[in-house]
């Protein structure tokens, strides 16, 4: 669960910050916390926040054991992180230990240990906050914990929920990535928990950890390695549905990497989520919308007693889904919950003998954090004036006074026959008040429609009934939504039974104002027409008397759009999908105007870029956003001045101000903004090859070989690392020089890294050699052990080389031959002979090891590649390999370039790209069997000489392998490096220097 940090990685910001747009912005803003949360030497592990922001726990060895860190925010700062004294590993028997939870409240932590109490595996515990400050942990019990591991709780916002992960505890003591279950235990009334339940097969979908629900109750982020991630555990989030299904997990790919993220955590309100990665805690954009904090209390209207009764939150859209519903755990008749701070919701409360009350919340305007109150009166229900209710058959001892019967059918009873007379009304749902509506029942056995009205209270319609049936209802009144039932009649029993149809009012007045967007007057003589975007109705506004507003009686489950002109103003057309707050809106309608243009331009090349551009019109107070667009165009009125943010990915934000000097509807406004690329920060970061410490260098030259007038920034950092800030698009050569080191040079191109670690080579006082051994497939280091005999002196010497030490030096005083045996675990034993002459610097010898495969047949081993002596070749010019059909047309001697043949920079390690060229060699090899090639590998003369031989070598010996590994036979095949000794062409310009390094097939 947890890994000793080697070294903290720097987080580097890769562009500069879009203040505004968020899309942009998002991967740039991801950054480490400082000290004092975060440490050099130590790990900072699950980062856990309460619901204002302001506290933060997180657990960390900085103390020499995993304890619980608390720390509080004081404006943008964090205070130094206290331990926890009374939650510690002296309470628990051993690590896995942290994973902390505070709840949102901030009051109680639940963590995971090896409890004492815990059978030897690791439980769920809880800490409150007390007088003294947190309580002594206690087992939170067998509903959540078993004999399996239990860890990484997650406590939702209302306390009911409890998420965690579950694994079966591991037998091994082998350090190894553990896999979980992702869980769910609800709260019972009483306190305790009830059973937990695993979570649906597509979040468990192998292996997953880290679950954390968001405030909201429906938002669950959890790590997991799956298909498609990039690397690691990465960050998935999935939402609770109505249905109580869980959405499809999506990929956070704006917080994700190849390494690991785990523990989110999300406050209510501020800038930022936290989570952690690479032993530290990192901070990113949040990513939940802000939160408000609402409070309701409900009470009896008269009594003022607090009522304990579920509540019911929905949204105001049209479909009014339901987003929770709240019950009091206290008596005094209060509920909490955290709503967006972006909407509008509906709270409707429906308890026994009170009146339905509903009431709309608008939190649209409230800050990010805010409490909002708000009380509830409930009134108790008025005493029926009728036996009427609703949907429910009451059978009365005489007959009612029954109105007339408008009915379409013929149908009459026969004074034998049993007749049941079956009475309808209509109320409004709210007032519980009856009203006038009309009604349409139709026979479900008989297919007979019977149609009536009631004209007014306590009135009904009423149909007579002779056999049974199933009838359907329908009820019809203005201003409200057509209420339908259906009513299945099992008994036919004489009498009169009533039925009450409850209605819901669908209408609601609509006040309308148009108004000038410069001068904020009304707009008189406005046309407004409004389209039921549900319905296809038209309708007009019309003018309210003696008033410059409009107004229309418009349906709450309607959409609309309205379109709006006057004359001398531009036409506006705007959509409204639900009825606004107050019933009232405005519009604001622009005068006929001139065009204004703006373009984004590359400040070097001169082309356009898509751009985000956020104009503000100064004057008329107003702001006009484009996405991803090279021009903006905008009309005004009047002139004005324009204030222009210009944001691009991979540019700096650009702010400018425009001013027009006049205003002339002859003449054409356009304006030019020149944009420059943002710059790409590398550390670079010189260390001893050896010792793998680091180096204060004395001189870091770097040099822009795309543009030499565009020089890099070097920023010198006290602990020997230098900060360059590069063009991305341009490439560099890097030279650092230190005294006591060989010089070191690399060439930079395609960035994509924030570090780039320089290894230089310690000149030797001492003669000798390095020996190295690595993988002939990936050129990885081996663990691998070096016997060498002497032909002349007969003495032998061993060496080894481990992954603390990949290069091991040998001191060597005398010129002699070298008998070598490098032996490694699952490779191949390999012998090689080499004549030593001692050299002013060490030489390094590259040993490639072939891996012994699964299935292993006997085969000898390459025990001697070095190539035998081939003549010079007769033709010294080089031919395209793409347009080589057939080797055996070929000359003897000639050379042929591999030219889509690539390696990592500085490296013998192929890029993917290379492998297509090389099974076309495989298949002109497999197809003219007879034929012997030489491999040989070439550098240019930038760098140590030696170590340009070393490379081209090792370059020359992977394309070996690989083609033995495809069947040809190593008889046919020859491998050498040249380094820089047979140029093509000139090392004056990059492109010649780019001719040299290549690699060549030679027939031999």
């Amino acid at each position: 669960m947890k890994n000793k940090k080697l070294i903290r990685s720097f987080a580097i910001l890769l562009f500069l910050s879009f203040t505004m747009i968020k899309e942009l912005s998002f991967s740039q803003n991801i950054k480490a916390l400082p000290a004092p949360i975060n440490t050099l030497k130590f790990t900072e592990l699950s980062p856990s926040i309460s619901a204002d922001g302001k506290i933060l726990v997180f657990e960390s060895n900085r103390q020499g054991e995993w304890k619980l860190f608390e720390s509080r925010k004081n404006g943008n700062t964090w205070s130094l992180p206290v331990a926890i004294s009374k939650i510690g590993t002296n309470n628990f028997e051993k690590a896995p230990f942290g994973a902390p939870c505070l709840s949102y409240d901030g009051n109680t932590i639940f963590f995971s240990g090896n409890g004492k109490d815990s059978g030897g595996h690791e439980d769920i515990y809880f800490s409150v906050r007390d007088s003294t400050g947190w309580s002594a942990p206690k087992n939170i019990g067998g509903a959540i914990n078993t004999i399996d591991e239990e860890s990484f709780p997650s406590l939702s916002a209302d306390g009911q929920s409890l998420y965690f992960a579950r694994a079966k505890y591991p037998t091994s003591t082998k350090a190894e990535q553990r896999c979980y279950k992702i869980m769910v235990a609800k709260r019972k009334a009483d306190g305790t928990w009830e059973k937990a339940v695993e979570l649906p097969s597509n979040i468990n979908a192998g292996c997953e950890q880290a679950p954390r629900i968001m405030l909201d109750g429906s938002t669950l982020i959890f790590s997991s390695i799956r298909k498609g991630g990039k690397g690691g555990f990465d960050l998935y989030k999935t939402q609770l549905q109505n249905d109580g299904t869980w959405s499809n997990p999506v990929a956070l790919d704006n917080l994700n990497t190849p390494k690991s993220e785990q523990m989110i955590a999300s406050p209510a309100c501020g800038d930022f989520s936290y989570f952690a990665k690479e032993g530290d805690i990192y901070v990113a954009p949040l990513i939940s919308d802000p939160l408000v904090l609402f409070e309701l209390s409900v009470k009896d209207s008269l009594t003022k007693k607090a009522i304990n009764t579920p509540v019911s939150i929905f949204e105001t859209s049209a479909s009014q889904q339901l987003l929770t519903i709240l019950s009091s755990s206290e008596s005094n008749g209060k509920y909490l919950a955290y709503l967006s701070a972006r909407g509008k919701f509906l709270i409707e409360i429906n308890e026994k003998d009170y009146t339905l009350t509903k009431q709309i919340i608008d939190l649209s305007s409230k800050k990010d954090c805010e409490k909002i109150v708000v009380d509830m009166l409930l009134s108790k229900k008025p005493a029926p004036k009728n036996t009427l209710t609703q949907e429910v058959i009451v059978t009365a001892p005489a007959p009612i006074k029954n109105p007339t019967n408008n009915t379409t059918s013929n149908n009459t009873a026969t004074k034998d026959s049993k007749v049941m007379t079956l009475n309808f009304t209509a109320f409004n749902k709210v007032t519980n008040e009856q009203m006038s509506a009309e009604f349409i029942v139709t026979s479900e056995n008989t297919g007979e429609v019977y149609k009536g009205r009631t004209q007014q209270a306590n009135d009904f319609f009423s149909i007579p009934l002779t056999r049974k049936d199933i009838l359907k209802v329908q009820v019809k009144a203005e201003g409200y939504a057509d209420g339908n039932s259906t009513i299945e009649i099992k008994d036919l029993n004489k009498g009169h039974h009533d039925y009450a149809i409850p209605m819901v009012v669908d209408r609601y007045p609509l006040t309308i104002k148009v108004i000038d967007a410069e001068t904020k007057d009304a707009i008189k003589d406005a046309t407004i027409k409004i389209v039921d975007l549900d319905a296809s109705e038209v309708k007009n506004a019309t003018a309210r008397p003696q008033s410059n507003d409009y107004v229309a009686n418009l349906k709450i489950s309607s959409r609309y759009e309205f379109i709006l002109n006057a004359e001398d103003y531009i036409e506006l057309k705007e959509k409204v999908e639900k009825a606004p707050a107050g019933n009232s809106i405005n519009f604001m309608l622009y005068k006929n105007s001139i065009p204004i243009t703006f373009e984004v331009i590359d400040n070097e090349t001169e082309k356009p870029v898509k751009a985000f551009i956020d104009i503000k019109l100064e004057k008329l107070r107003r702001n006009i956003l484009f996405k991803n667009e090279t021009k903006a165009r905008v009309r005004v009125t009047t002139q004005e001045v324009f204030t222009v943010e210009t944001s691009a990915l991979k540019y700096v934000t650009k702010h400018s101000t425009f001013n027009m000097p006049d205003f002339d509807a002859t003449k054409k406004y356009e304006y030019t903004i020149h944009i420059e690329k943002a710059m790409t920060l590398l550390t670079i970061k010189p260390k001893n090859r050896i010792t793998k410490e680091a180096v204060v260098p004395d001189k870091i030259i770097v040099t822009n070989l795309s543009n030499i007038n565009n020089k890099a920034k070097i920023d010198h950092l006290s602990n020997g690392d230098a900060l360059l800030s590069l063009n991305p698009e341009d490439k560099y050569h890097l030279e650092i020089r230190a005294n006591g080191y060989d010089v070191f040079e690399q060439d930079l191109s395609k960035i994509n890294q924030a570090e780039l670690e320089c290894l230089l080579i310690p000149i030797q006082k001492q003669k000798g050699i390095y020996l190295t051994a690595i993988d002939s497939t990936s050129g990885k280091p081996l663990e691998a052990t070096f016997l060498l005999s002497t032909t002349k002196t007969k003495k032998n010497y061993t060496v080894s080389t481990n992954s603390r030490l990949p290069e091991s030096f040998l001191a060597l005083e005398n010129k002699d031959e070298y008998e070598v045996e490098i032996t490694a675990k699952d490779y191949h034993v390999k012998k090689v002979t080499f004549k030593y002459t001692p050299t002013k610097n060490p030489m390094l010898y590259t040993m490639m090891l072939v891996k012994i495969p699964t299935q292993v047949t006997k085969k000898e081993s390459p025990s001697n590649v070095t190539p035998p002596p081939t003549t010079a070749p007769k033709v010294q010019k080089s031919i395209d390999g793409s347009n080589v059909q057939n080797l055996s047309t070929i000359e003897k001697g000639q050379s042929v370039v591999l030219d889509k043949v690539y390696f990592e920079q500085s490296s013998f390690i192929l890029q993917k790209e290379s492998y297509a060229e090389l099974d076309k060699l495989v298949g002109l090899l497999q197809k003219d069997t007879q034929i012997k090639i030489e491999i040989g590998g070439h550098t240019d003369n930038i760098g140590d000489s030696r170590l340009n031989l070393a490379l081209s070598e090792n370059r020359a010996r992977v394309i070996y392998n690989y083609l033995v590994s495809k069947g040809i036979a190593e008889s046919r095949l020859f491998f050498k490096g040249y380094g820089s000794t047979k140029p093509v062409a000139p090392n004056d310009t990059e492109e010649n220097k780019k001719k040299n390094r290549r690699v060549e097939l030679t027939i031999q």
